[in-house]
């Protein structure tokens, strides 16, 4: 029994929460949003958002002969358009990427029998600041354009390509040294791979090259392969690593580095037959230098607590897990992982009729038309070194739309050490809502609603937002051929 005391002390207690987590809610509940105005992007093969150059944002568009710079202030008012003259009007921009006080392309162009790649910087007022030749490389060594990949940090750019001889050139150039610091070709067949098989580059904040390689066929069958390159430029380590399943039927792969804790991660979700339900995650958290030629993953299964904190939602208790795939890993600094798991599916309407589109001229090809995409809820796990879960949530949302490559589907994680926000569409439409979830370090959640698109002609790309600070998102919005910057401020 409780005395009047003790009770008071306690309900003194409860009110005393319960007004510190609403002050928790609406402090992080205050955000300004400013909008761009319209940028036409019909006929234009790309953008890229480049953020904030000292105190002004700017994004890159790209229509070919005709490359531009669009610049806006702290309010997202156009101050200039500024069009970027080449020396060759055919020149192809491979990298664009926008650094703490200028911008930077990398770009190419064919003079004579040779590929000139170049190296330009701009200033916030698009005033030309640095201007170097990277490479000459003979035209008749390359199979195809190279392609690049930016690290984490935007310290170093990683051009590569595949040579007449099927070998993987590749050529790491230091963004703060200006220079490069690995230019190396690599026997694709010396070591039992294909560049057809190429499926991702990742380039380390060291320098380091991680190449993921996938042998063509069905997910899940015993012809699929996934082999891991790693190749330190600096100590010429290679590292050939064959990640082998054991007997279970892999559902999904997620690679990506630790550049914190120097580890390679590679998971998934894991079952017995395809199809089913899948039984738990897999993992591979290891150093390049512990791994093996054959690895084979942690399978580590799901608790009973966590299947039932995840079904009481679920009308199907047989088939909880079915549709979900690994989208992000958040690297703890301590060496655990948040793992973010969402709800995917997709189904063609007309399997008869495909279509393949390169929206940008980056893209990957996309399979488009007659079919319907379907994002819903994540859920998200969160593991320590040892692999134990601290705390799981299930963050509700459910996206449907058609024939879009789900291009305004899914969400972005805005991540700072005190919080992470997931930020995404409500529903994907014209006069949509726009919310976020918020989470802190031990599992504490809010759900907000951040704004409306009602009236706005706006449909926003989440998927292909940047965060400029720990208080600002970008996010770019694509309606109609018309191309908008969205500004979140918090």
């Amino acid at each position: 029994m409780i005395s009047i005391d003790q009770n008071l002390k306690y309900v003194s207690w409860r009110i005393l929460c319960s007004l510190l987590l609403l002050f928790w809610i609406s402090a992080l509940n205050s955000q300004e949003v400013s909008i761009s105005p319209e940028m036409n992007i019909r006929n234009y093969f790309a953008y890229e958002l480049l953020g904030k150059i000292g105190p002004r944002y700017m994004v890159y568009r790209d229509k070919g002969f005709l490359k531009e710079v669009d610049v806006f202030n702290e309010f997202m008012e156009q101050t200039m358009t500024a069009e970027l003259v080449l020396e060759k009007k055919k020149a192809q921009v491979y990298s664009s990427i926008g650094l703490d006080t200028c911008f930077q392309l990398i770009y190419g162009y064919l003079e004579a029998d040779t590929l000139e790649i170049i190296q330009r910087r701009y200033d916030h007022k698009v005033t030309l600041i640095d201007s170097s030749r990277l490479l000459t490389i003979p035209k008749k060594l390359l199979k195809n354009q190279p392609n690049s990949v930016t690290s984490e940090d935007k310290s170093k750019v990683l051009l590569y390509s595949i040579s007449d001889k099927d070998e993987l050139l590749l050529y790491v150039y230091d963004n703060e040294r200006q220079k490069l610091i690995a230019q190396r070709s690599l026997s694709l067949i010396a070591y039992g791979l294909k560049s057809r098989d190429i499926r991702k580059m990742i380039l380390s904040n060291s320098g380091a090259i991680l190449t993921v390689v996938q042998k063509r066929g069905n997910l899940g069958t015993d012809q699929e392969t996934l082999r891991l390159m790693y190749y330190n430029a600096i100590s010429e380590m290679i590292v050939i690593s064959e990640i082998q399943k054991e007997g279970h039927y892999i559902k999904d792969i997620h690679v990506d580095y630790d550049n914190q804790n120097g580890r390679i991660v590679v998971c998934g979700l894991y079952g017995e037959k395809k199809g089913k339900d899948a039984m738990g995650y897999y993992l591979v958290n290891k150093k390049p230098s512990e791994l093996k030629g054959k690895e084979i993953p942690e399978m580590i299964p799901f608790t009973t607590e966590m299947i039932d904190y995840v079904s009481k939602s679920k009308r199907k208790k047989n088939r909880i897990f079915q549709d979900f795939r690994v989208q992000d890993v958040i690297k703890r600094a301590d060496g655990g992982l948040l793992i973010c798991m969402e709800l995917v599916k997709e189904f063609s309407r007309r399997s008869s009729y495909s279509s393949g589109f390169d929206r940008t001229a980056y893209g990957s090809s996309a399979r488009r038309g007659w079919v319907d995409y379907y994002n819903e809820d994540v859920i998200i796990l969160n593991t320590g070194p040892d692999r134990s879960i601290d705390w799981v949530k299930i963050l509700y949302k459910k996206q449907f739309s058609q024939d879009d490559d789900g291009v305004f589907s899914s969400y972005f994680l805005m991540t700072n050490p005190s919080r992470i926000r997931m930020i995404y569409n409500d529903e994907i439409r014209n006069g949509n809502t726009v919310s976020e979830y918020i989470f802190d370090p031990g599992g504490k959640m809010a759900r907000n609603s951040l704004l409306s698109t009602e009236h706005q002609d706006l449909k926003l790309r989440f998927q292909d937002a940047i965060q400029i600070s720990n208080r600002e998102v970008l996010v770019p919005s694509e309606s109609n051929y018309a191309l908008n910057l969205v500004k979140i401020t918090y």
